[in-house]
């Protein structure tokens, strides 16, 4: 293969869209040929891709166990907890809007007829509309709460990130052991 077909495999391949085949190029000609010395640091990433897929990685006995542990109490958590949370807030939602239409719908009166001056319409709009701000107001004050525990719960958001962050640093972990491992095993040869 020529540097430009190399270039473009590679290109490809460290974005992400390389095929298993043309993997296989780039792994056959950087470790059975003799590749260009521009390509040093590909070949040297690929032998070392090598060395670690060929390496023997310890897992622990109880990984299956602390995993699902794990992964126990998170659901344990989460789940319960917050379906509970919504129903209480969306039956208290739903009672105080059934409370307050059925307030407005008994004490509705025919002011069609009695409401020709304007100035009096206005000011029973506006009588209307206080009344059902403070209904409002009084059916909403429970939910100051809410924001409280919504705060408490905002930290337990982040546990997700360490996770993942512990698992890539597991993975990571176990790539310098079998690096330190290959280098030992090299040293002795």
């Amino acid at each position: 293969m020529n540097t430009n077909e190399i270039k473009t495999l590679l290109q490809k391949y460290y974005d992400g869209w390389s095929t298993p085949e043309e993997e296989l190029l780039l792994e056959s000609y950087f470790l059975n040929g003799r590749p260009d010395r521009e390509f040093a640091a590909d070949e040297q990433y690929f032998r070392d891709m090598k060395e670690i897929r060929l390496a023997e990685i310890p897992v622990p006995e109880d990984l299956e166990q602390s995993v699902l542990n794990r992964l126990e109490s998170i659901q344990g958590q989460s789940a319960g907890s917050s379906h509970r949370l919504l129903y209480l807030v969306m039956s208290s939602a739903a009672s105080v809007l059934i409370l307050i239409s059925s307030i407005l719908f008994l004490n509705r009166r025919d002011l069609v007829n009695e409401l020709s001056d304007p100035q009096l319409a206005y000011s029973e709009s506006l009588s209307a509309l206080e009344k059902v701000s403070g209904y409002l107001n009084q059916g909403t004050s429970g939910l100051s709460d809410l924001s409280a525990l919504s705060d408490a719960v905002e930290p337990l958001k982040k546990l997700n990130s360490i996770h993942r962050a512990t698992q890539e640093l597991s993975v990571l972990s176990k790539l310098g052991n079998a690096l330190t491992a290959t280098h030992e095993f090299a040293k002795e040869k």
